[in-house]
């Protein structure tokens, strides 16, 4: 009997775990109909106030999901399933498995009330996921939740899918770093890979601290009650709650992200202070009724992507919050990133695959970005003629890995190259590294 998977239709999910959201759904639809944060919610073991939540092997508490981690609880920590830091963030593969489990189960018990043995399931992984790490994944989704049949994919070709190329050098601006990689027909360039650890946490932090320059802190929801005086006038005041460092960092992080994500876009030309001071501020009301005035920091704060010397001129963002290179200097801006990419590939495939830079990930939201990108680029690179690519629409921008995923899971051709779980069976986890290249 053959141990091969596939015919004509075969019912396949898709699972993108990323560094900020997880994003779920069934093969051939156009959106997931699950996204939610891929952070967990941690309590230690030992600790009180983990009701509600299963103990897991290493005695821990966890939450995941929207209400997981998004409400307060005492002693809980939120913490990421890769190993993620504000100093050299590296999304290269899960750190911790636990909180991997626990994403899986709510994804497809709770959100998708679907069994997954029931299922094929293709999973996007990182460019650059380690050998063991995608072993490490194929035995506990075979183990624990038994698909008949499992595929990894890496994220930029699943993007190159999602926009009906089969090579392109794909640019991913993504929450913890922003990443440049080839991928030619439909292989990625594994020698290509560039990463810079400028991505949208970081930019999300910046605005932070320039909001908190001016004497302006931001209040978690968690850390006041709105009510209505007698005159009819709302009134704030605090609750005096004990929490956990990083989960108000986490709630703080989520109100300067809604800011810079509503008022920030990239200038056509490089930022200058001098040029900027009298450019229109722009009004925000903070969830405790606070109205703030962003005015350069609009520009200031998405052109730490173009030039990363900016970093220390905001006062308030100190030295361990500046991610810097083993040598101590600067990281790479995303106009450098393509163009190390560029110049790793071999000479005859740099002029296609400069016709095909492809812009996505959530920080590719910020208006003016692809703009600046093509014109920084052809200005660089004066010989080759560059040609940006990006979907009108947002949703394809912030979720073209999970829908590279689901049109690559439903076409016909590819039902063949599933790993099998009879596969697994005899000839183990390494396996996946031959099934999926």
């Amino acid at each position: 009997m053959s141990n091969v998977f596939g015919g004509e239709e075969v019912n396949a999910l898709v699972l993108d775990i990323g560094t900020c959201l997880v994003k779920a759904g069934y093969a051939g639809d156009d959106v997931p109909k699950a996204v939610f944060p891929s952070a967990a919610g941690v309590i230690a073991a030992g600790k009180e106030n983990g009701a509600g939540a299963s103990v897991w092997p290493s005695g821990r508490k966890l939450y995941v999901g929207q209400s997981g981690v998004n409400y307060r609880r005492d002693n809980m920590e939120v913490t990421s399933p890769y190993n993620l830091s504000n100093n050299q963030p590296s999304s290269d593969g899960f750190a911790d498995w636990e909180i991997v489990e626990a994403i899986l189960d709510h994804a497809f018990r709770d959100r998708l009330s679907t069994d997954l043995s029931e299922y094929a399931l293709m999973m996007a992984e990182p460019n650059a996921m380690p050998k063991r790490a995608r072993e490490q994944a194929a035995e506990l989704l075979f183990e624990k939740h038994k698909p008949p049949a499992l595929f990894l994919a890496k994220n930029a070709v699943l993007s190159t899918f999602a926009h009906a190329k089969q090579s392109a050098l794909v640019v991913d601006a993504g929450h913890h770093e922003i990443t440049a990689t080839a991928v030619h027909d439909g292989y990625l360039l594994s020698k290509t890979l560039a990463k810079s650890p400028i991505g949208g946490h970081l930019l999300n932090l910046a605005m932070q601290k320039a909001v908190e320059c001016k004497g302006i802190q931001f209040k978690p929801r968690f850390s006041f009650k709105r009510f209505e005086n007698p005159q009819g006038k709302l009134e704030v005041q605090d609750v005096p709650v004990a929490a956990t460092t990083s989960f108000r960092n986490y709630q703080v992080e989520a109100l300067a992200g809604d800011v810079r994500e509503a008022l920030c876009r990239v200038s056509d030309l490089p930022f200058d202070e001098a040029a900027s001071a009298n450019v229109p501020t722009v009004a925000y009301e903070l969830p405790d009724g606070t109205e703030i005035s962003i005015g350069p920091d609009r520009f200031k704060v998405p052109e730490l992507t173009f030039n990363p010397s900016l970093l220390p001129t905001f006062p308030l963002l100190t030295a361990d919050l500046i991610p810097r290179r083993p040598d101590g200097s600067l990281p790479s801006s995303i106009t450098d990133l393509v163009s190390e990419s560029l110049l790793k590939c071999d000479v005859d495939l740099r002029k296609e695959l400069a016709q095909g830079v492809l812009l996505t990930g959530g920080l590719s939201l910020t208006p003016g970005m692809r703009d600046r990108l093509e014109k920084e680029l052809a200005e660089r690179h004066q010989a080759l003629k560059f040609k940006v690519l990006m979907p009108a629409n947002p949703l394809e921008r912030r979720f073209s890995t999970w829908i590279g995923g689901s049109i690559l899971a439903s076409l016909g051709s590819f039902q063949q190259l599933w790993m099998s779980r009879k596969e697994y069976e005899e000839h183990g986890a390494s396996l996946i590294h031959r099934k999926c290249p």
